[in-house]
């Protein structure tokens, strides 16, 4: 009974420690994109109005999700460095073009909803990859359970978005 007790503690030990590396790494790659933004030369840049419905942000993060849930963490943690990369190059240039307390008022609401999204796909990405290796029995049931919360994540992610660029332009 110890020993089953021992290792769910260890388990969750190693699922908290999986998940500080995640969000280290996701911050690390967004500082970068960041500071490269800081780099280009960007005066010719000037604002652009965009109008995306809230349903096409949704199905578009949905989209990259699921496919980085079914291509498993493998192609994951590129797709998600890639997206912590432009996510900070894109701060640095809307700090350029609209300032910081626009950014950090459109940015604010939606972003770190979108990163809990980025951290689930991220979960459950490496519970597929242990069930295309079989090494773990893990239920198709339980993965497509975590991958409907996940839709919810970005469903509310997406409108808080969209209500955000409608409030603040």
């Amino acid at each position: 009974m110890e020993s089953i007790m021992l290792s769910k503690s260890t388990n969750k030990h190693r699922v908290l420690f999986i998940t500080l590396v995640d969000i280290s790494l996701i911050i690390t790659t967004i500082i970068l994109g960041y500071l490269f933004g800081g780099l280009l030369d960007l005066d010719n840049l000037a604002p652009h109005q965009s109008d995306i419905s809230g349903s096409t942000i949704f199905f578009h993060n949905l989209t990259v999700s699921i496919a980085i849930i079914i291509f498993t963490s493998i192609i994951a943690y590129p797709v998600i460095i890639v997206n912590s990369f432009f996510l900070g190059l894109s701060l640095n240039i809307g700090i350029d073009i609209f300032g910081f307390l626009y950014v950090l008022n459109i940015m604010a609401y939606h972003v770190p909803i979108e990163i809990l999204g980025w951290l689930l796909s991220l979960n459950i990405a490496r519970k597929v990859l242990d069930l295309y290796k079989r090494r773990k029995k893990i239920q198709l049931k339980q993965v497509l359970k975590q991958t409907l919360y996940l839709a919810g994540v970005y469903l509310i992610a997406a409108y808080i978005e969209r209500i955000t660029f409608i409030l603040f332009g």
